[in-house]
């Protein structure tokens, strides 16, 4: 279990790099990995132009029903009710207060716009994408 463990978390921060560096290839300003909060953590903070971007790696062995919810999506918006499936409503709620108390802290970004994206890594490599996704 504790190898387990070591290697998911091993496993997740290569994905979260492996994110990283393809934001910057895209021009995204980076302002934070691994923003901690009193709420969770949000794996990577960018800036894009006049957009914030909250994103969340999941870098692991899904079920496979949960890559089939990616695999139907057809354009880089997916739904609560799909998102709902890769997330619990434990995590997603996480997400949306740890984003809200990184805008509280940060007031410099005020006047940007808001916006959630969902990268999966399986093996070495980025298998999908979700820009600007429903969290509600």
């Amino acid at each position: 279990m504790k190898f387990q463990r070591i290697f998911s978390n091993k496993y997740g921060k290569f994905g979260e790099e492996l994110v990283s560096e393809m934001l910057s290839k895209k021009n995204h300003m980076r302002i934070a990995s691994r923003y901690k909060t009193p709420y969770g953590e949000i794996d990577i903070i960018t800036a894009y132009g006049e957009n914030l971007v909250f994103s969340e790696v999941k870098a692991r062995n899904f079920h496979k029903s949960a890559f089939n919810v990616c695999d139907r999506a057809i354009t880089n918006h997916i739904s609560f009710d799909e998102f709902e499936k890769i997330f619990s409503e434990r995590q997603m709620q996480r997400i949306i207060n740890a984003a809200s108390f990184f805008n509280a802290e940060n007031q410099q970004f005020s006047n940007y716009n808001q916006r959630f994206d969902l990268y999966i890594i399986r093996g070495k490599e980025i298998i999908e994408y979700f820009e600007n996704i429903s969290m509600r």
